[in-house]
């Protein structure tokens, strides 16, 4: 996800306010007006998060400029809950994508998330020794880097594919480790694996709980 700047983030902010305030999406003027900035200003600013993918507007557009939020901008913001980004493989690597299938809200009363967290439904079996079962969802917090024993989502960039396992480095190899004594542990080289996020919380079939395991 594009790295906004302070400013930048504010804007969205302003603009996801104004439309829920409003009930429709802002115009141009009604932003510069709350910011207290020219329209041309505005303006330029909006171009830049269009140009990023967090607002939509009509290009043809001039004093008219409304912008919408883009599902980009909602996860970022965290206003329509948290990204359902599809499925992750608790067995065999499966190809990794991260088209948002849906939000989900709520989760915030029960477990402590923060904006930018996303959920992924466990597809497999290689975790159900810590009760990670097929259609489970676990709760994930992008960042590239993870501590030994933590759970990880791993993307394999040679597979294209992204895994669920318990992560351990040792010198420059990666041992990806099931929770299911059937499975074999992945050993790759350090620069095979690339971390994407750690699980942070667990959704079963039954209760939701943080990840402590």
């Amino acid at each position: 996800m594009d790295k906004l700047s302070k400013r930048q983030t504010e804007l969205l902010r302003i603009i996801a306010n104004l439309n829920k305030k409003l009930m429709r999406p802002a115009s141009l003027k009604e932003i510069a007006d709350i910011i207290k900035i020219s329209r041309q200003n505005a303006r330029v600013q909006l171009w830049k998060l269009k140009d990023s993918g967090y607002v939509n507007f009509s290009a043809q557009a001039r004093q008219a400029i409304v912008p919408t939020l883009t599902d980009k901008a909602k996860l970022f913001l965290g206003k329509e809950g948290f990204a359902v980004l599809g499925s992750i493989a608790a067995g065999e690597p499966i190809y990794a994508s991260s088209d948002i299938e849906k939000f989900t809200n709520k989760l915030s009363d029960i477990l402590p998330l923060h904006e930018g967290d996303y959920l992924l439904k466990v597809h497999g079996d290689s975790m159900i020794d810590i009760g990670y079962y097929d259609d489970d969802y676990v709760i994930v917090r992008p960042q590239n880097t993870a501590l030994n024993g933590e759970i990880v989502v791993a993307f394999l960039p040679e597979q294209e594919s992204a895994t669920l396992k318990r992560y351990y480095l040792k010198d420059d190899c990666v041992l990806l480790v099931a929770e299911n004594k059937t499975y074999q542990d992945i050993k790759l080289a350090k620069d095979e694996v690339m971390v994407q996020g750690i699980v942070v919380g667990h959704i079963s079939k039954k209760r939701a709980r943080k990840t402590n395991v």
